[in-house]
C-alpha cells in the first residue's frame, strides 16, 4: 500500500497499477481452487491423434482447419496457498461493504434516486438522479435526504478535502518553512486520506455506463 501511495504521489500511473494489481492478485490467487483448473493444448490434426493415446486424454474439440483444443485430466493438484487470508480478506470485503450500504448510504439518501446497477469484492457503480441543473460530477449532493447525519459521517468513509486536512495537520504543516515541501506534503497527506484502509474513494464518474455480466472485463 505505502509503494502504491508513494507512486501517486511522485506521479508514476505505471507504478501505482502495478502495486495495485500486486496488492489484488496476492489473496486473489490464494483462493483460487485449482481442481477447477482445465489443461488445455492447442494442437494440430496430427498431434491431436496423438494425444488420444495420452492415458490423461479427456476431449478435444475443433477450432479450425487443422487447429483443435485438447483437454488433459488434471492428476494432481497444489494446496500450498494461505486458504484463510483469501477468506478472511473476502469476508472482511463483504461485511464493510454491507456496513457502508446499509448504515451509511441507505440512512443519508432518498434510494428512490439512487439505482445499485453492480458490485465486486470491494466496489459498487451506482446512478444517481441527481440534479438536472448539474453536471454528472455534482455525487449525492442532491440526493442527500439527511444532511445531519450526512454531515456527522460523510468523512468517516469518504476522503476529506483539502481544506480540512490542512487544518487538521496545521502544527506539522506550519514546521514547513519551504512552500514546495509544504505543498508535496498537503499533496501526500490527501493521498493517504484517499487510500486509508478501510475507507471508500471515488474512482470515476460519468454520464452513461454499459454494465457488463459479472467478470466479463
Amino acid at each position: 500500500m505505502q509503494q502504491r501511495i508513494q507512486s501517486k504521489i511522485e506521479g508514476n500511473d505505471g507504478g501505482e497499477q502495478f502495486s495495485k494489481i500486486t496488492m489484488n492478485s496476492s489473496y486473489g490467487s490464494d483462493g483460487m481452487n485449482q481442481e477447477h483448473f482445465s489443461d488445455i493444448k492447442l494442437c494440430d490434426i496430427h498431434e491431436t491423434f496423438r494425444k488420444h493415446l495420452n492415458g490423461r486424454f479427456k476431449s478435444d474439440r475443433k477450432l479450425g482447419d487443422n487447429l483443435y483444443a485438447v483437454e488433459f485430466e488434471q492428476q494432481k493438484f497444489n494446496c500450498k496457498t494461505c486458504l484463510q487470508v483469501a477468506f478472511a480478506v473476502l469476508d472482511c470485503a463483504k461485511y464493510r461493504f454491507m456496513n457502508f450500504y446499509y448504515n451509511f448510504l441507505t440512512p443519508m439518501v432518498d434510494m428512490n434516486r439512487v439505482h445499485l446497477i453492480y458490485c465486486d469484492t470491494d466496489s459498487m457503480m451506482l446512478a444517481v438522479a441527481g440534479d438536472p441543473k448539474q453536471n454528472y460530477k455534482q455525487g449525492f449532493s442532491a440526493v442527500v435526504k439527511d444532511k445531519e447525519f450526512y454531515d456527522q459521517n460523510f468523512y468517516k468513509f469518504f476522503p476529506k478535502p483539502k481544506s480540512i486536512i490542512t487544518q487538521e495537520n496545521k502544527s506539522q504543516l506550519d514546521n514547513l518553512d519551504n512552500k514546495g515541501q509544504r505543498k508535496l506534503k498537503i499533496k501526500e497527506l490527501q493521498i493517504e486520506n484517499e487510500k486509508k484502509p478501510l475507507g471508500v474513494a471515488y474512482e470515476h464518474c460519468g454520464s452513461t455506463l454499459i454494465a457488463l455480466a459479472p467478470k466479463n472485463y
